[in-house]
């Protein structure tokens, strides 16, 4: 039986059951003669699996240049510390990103992909955000652009083809993540990201779909009879920032489909701002404080807020 299972809080991989514990142990950032005493001396601690990243930006340092066998840095033999892995009787939990965060420059993101400026998350006054905390901040792919997608694709099926024969059963990679800890690298904020040109068309073709390409529904539910096609809807704006858009006043109705029940008002969300960041399993109200004007790198000029 080689399914993989989670039952009463285990996870079944054959014919054992072990809890999901994983040990940390970042391969590419040690000399690989340690890497055998180190997932040695993990199993000897009673761990039976094993936790680490790859870094986008180290394995494929320019489009299409991969190294996943250590030609140009043996650290990044992937390949070899997986068998280290499987011959010391190991699982594997293999994170690819991505965002690998781990106080990695640009948090794995490749510097070429960094430094393609159209593909970047943009604050409402269309300034690029960056993501993650001093002094690792960055800017952010917008995960609404399909140029970003597109060679996110291409990262992971480098990836499946450099470590897919070592899945289990015939390896040791039992797991996978994706990412690394929610929310555009921290930056998830009300008005604060996505302002992207995808990520506007996103939010246009969500309206459509949400009216069912009824205009009229729409535009009631706006109270805006200005408005005569979805090309024309903006996203919600601080006051006073870019565009016209959709006032605060109607945020209550923007998100609201036929039949469902209103959310909160505007003016309460004004009274209490701090419930209105976007939450996700784990994360914390994040009190913001004003913005500061950085630069990184290569003069991209971007907003980005200290928390």
């Amino acid at each position: 039986m080689n399914a993989i299972t989670v039952e009463d809080g285990l996870v079944r991989i054959g014919s054992s059951r072990i809890p999901l514990i994983a040990g940390e142990i970042q391969f590419w950032r040690m000399d690989p003669e340690t890497w055998e005493p180190a997932v040695k001396a993990a199993r000897a601690a009673g761990v039976t699996m094993i936790s680490t990243y790859m870094s986008w930006r180290r394995h494929e340092p320019e489009p299409g240049r991969y190294d996943f066998s250590g030609l140009h840095d043996p650290r990044l033999d992937v390949r070899r510390f997986l068998r280290i892995c499987a011959d010391a009787g190991a699982y594997v939990q293999l994170k690819p990103g991505p965002w690998i965060c781990a106080e990695e420059e640009g948090g794995g993101y490749p510097d070429w992909l960094l430094a393609r400026t159209e593909l970047l998350v943009r604050d409402d006054a269309g300034e690029i955000v960056l993501g993650y905390n001093p002094p690792f901040q960055h800017p952010v792919p917008s995960s609404s652009d399909p140029r970003y997608l597109d060679a996110v694709d291409r990262w992971f099926a480098a990836v499946w083809g450099a470590v897919g024969d070592h899945v289990h059963p015939d390896g040791p990679v039992v797991a996978l993540q994706l990412d690394n800890e929610p929310s555009v690298c921290f930056q998830d904020s009300m008005y604060r990201s996505d302002y992207s040109k995808a990520s506007i068309a996103a939010f246009r073709q969500w309206l459509r779909e949400r009216y069912a390409d009824d205009v009229h529904a729409w535009r009631a539910s706006w109270d805006d009879r200005a408005l005569t096609d979805f090309d024309q809807a903006a996203p919600p704006r601080s006051p006073g920032i870019g565009t016209p858009a959709a006032p605060r006043g109607r945020l209550r109705p923007l998100g609201r489909g036929p039949g469902e029940r209103p959310a909160e008002s505007a003016a309460h969300a004004r009274r209490n701002p701090h419930r209105h960041h976007h939450q996700r399993s784990g994360s914390l109200p994040i009190r913001a404080r004003p913005a500061a004007s950085l630069t990184w790198p290569s003069g991209i000029h971007a907003s980005a807020q200290h928390h």
